[in-house]
């Protein structure tokens, strides 16, 4: 097992708003501008546990498309939002960011749901990463084509037209009956234990990611490699304050592209949380 010391490889974890470290050293003046840009995305299956102190446990499944639409190194920061437009629905979605954060409105029950959207630069890029929950959306299934509109900080776009990605969406229904690997945890003297056994032999190391939040509102990430055969252990330091704690693995291979979340600490559920 490898611990991860710097972020740079985009997770794609049902976050709730954690803030990771910024870099301000990557600027290109060399890169490709307007509709050069590329766009990409990835079909994912999400497993999403709540295993919490005050007795609740909540299993629940997910199938998304973790969208990347990219944007110049230099002008990363200037990002304001993004818009979502999808032939198989009747309206856009819309997300606006909040620093490192992603903001969409009135998702899974919640008038307001945050994600790290967390550029990811390299060579003179930085790519979004931005997840597209298919079946809250109510999005057909199918291959097709959608459009991402980047947002500079006054409203405008970054490109004279939005960017096209074709996308595999996949029922959440496929996503429970998907074979996903096995997360366990637990917290023991302000520390994370946790294991991960992957459902297969993979041709890619898997990606851990620890999540904590203490009482004032620090955010912290830690980050590991796993093995992609057999089982493996990870430990992390929890804050005594903690009010927020969870563990998630992303497995990212040809054959399978899934991510499992532990929650432990959620104290925004309720006291005890």
């Amino acid at each position: 097992m490898k611990k991860i010391l710097a972020f740079s490889i985009v997770f794609l974890g049902v976050a709730f708003g954690l803030h990771a470290e910024e870099e301000d050293d990557f600027v290109d003046d060399d890169l490709p501008m307007d509709n050069e840009l590329p766009a990409d995305a990835v079909t994912v299956f999400d497993r999403y546990e709540q295993r919490l102190d005050c007795g609740l446990h909540k299993v629940s499944f997910h199938s998304l498309v973790a969208l990347k639409p990219k944007v110049p190194s230099d002008q990363a920061r200037d990002v304001s939002g993004f818009i979502i437009r999808d032939p198989s629905t009747r309206y856009h979605v819309t997300a606006g960011v909040q620093g490192q954060n992603y903001v969409f409105k009135d998702l899974f029950h919640k008038p307001r749901h945050e994600e790290q959207w967390r550029a990811w630069c390299y060579d003179g890029e930085c790519q979004a990463n931005l997840n597209y929950y298919l079946n809250e959306f109510d999005a057909d299934d199918g291959t097709r084509d959608i459009t991402v509109e980047v947002l500079k900080r006054d409203g405008t776009p970054f490109l004279t037209e939005p960017q096209t990605i074709t996308i595999n969406a996949v029922s959440g229904k496929q996503a429970a009956r998907h074979r996903f690997g096995r997360l366990d945890g637990y917290i023991s003297d302000n520390t994370l234990i946790s294991t991960f056994t992957p459902a297969t032999s993979l041709e890619n190391p898997p990606k851990a990611v620890v999540q904590t939040v203490d009482s004032a509102g620090h955010h912290e990430e830690q980050s590991f490699e796993l093995s992609s055969t057999g089982t493996s252990s990870l430990t992390a330091p929890v804050p005594q304050d903690a009010t927020y704690v969870a563990v998630y693995v992303y497995t990212n291979d040809q054959a399978i592209s899934d991510e499992v979340k532990l929650e432990l600490v959620n104290r925004s559920v309720g006291p005890g949380c």
